[in-house]
């Protein structure tokens, strides 16, 4: 059994050690098509809000090098399809302003939410029976729309895991990898602002 054991293990060495020589140097960009899943609208908030999308949040790519290779992941437009849907799902009136637009909102707003790419961090495996690991940190900055004040930092983190599979399954997986972290920090920040106080009393000012 022992023996097996240690076949099965060197045989899935020589793999990995093959499959990065096959890969050396190569840049693998990692498609990303997020549409969200259906969320709950709790109108939660009975406030109107600008929704303030930056060009760096839209089209932020993570990048990453190892062994030779760099592995890119353009998460900004799974990005705003994430901060849309939670400020719909949340907030009674949205009011999405972006960069380029400058567009003036239609009408006052109550409070100006603007998300910013805080931290991402990745971890590629060596080996093929470890996981590939991805986190994500967003910072949403809460403004009292009338004097800009800042009322709340709220960093909330989104996180997935995935075995990187072999050559030929190593698109898709990473590609199921991000849309499940976009998935998780959906979860994440509908909870963290439903459970805000801070948040409430601002919603409820007049």
């Amino acid at each position: 059994m022992k023996s097996c054991l240690k076949t099965s293990q060197f045989k899935a060495a020589i793999f990995s050690t093959f499959l990065a020589v096959a890969l050396a140097g190569c840049t693998h960009v990692t498609k990303v098509v997020y549409h969200p899943p259906p969320t709950p609208v709790t109108r939660q908030f009975a406030s109107s809000v600008d929704l303030r999308l930056s060009d760096a949040f839209c089209t932020y790519k993570h990048s990453k090098s190892r062994m030779g290779d760099k592995f890119e992941i353009p998460l900004g437009p799974g990005l705003r399809a994430y901060a849309t849907n939670v400020a719909e799902a949340l907030f009674e009136k949205v009011n999405v302003v972006m960069d380029k637009s400058g567009r003036p909102a239609p009408q006052p707003s109550q409070l100006i939410l603007e998300p910013r790419v805080a931290k991402v961090d990745e971890l590629i495996p060596g080996w093929l029976f470890e996981q590939r690991k991805l986190l994500v940190v967003v910072e949403w900055s809460v403004k009292d729309a009338k004097n800009g004040n800042l009322l709340l930092l709220l960093p909330v983190e989104g996180t997935a895991s995935r075995s990187p599979g072999n050559a030929f399954a190593m698109s898709d997986n990473a590609r199921v990898m991000v849309t499940e972290l976009l998935s998780n920090l959906t979860t994440n920040t509908l909870r963290a602002f439903s459970a805000s106080r801070e948040l409430a009393e601002a919603s409820n000012r007049k």
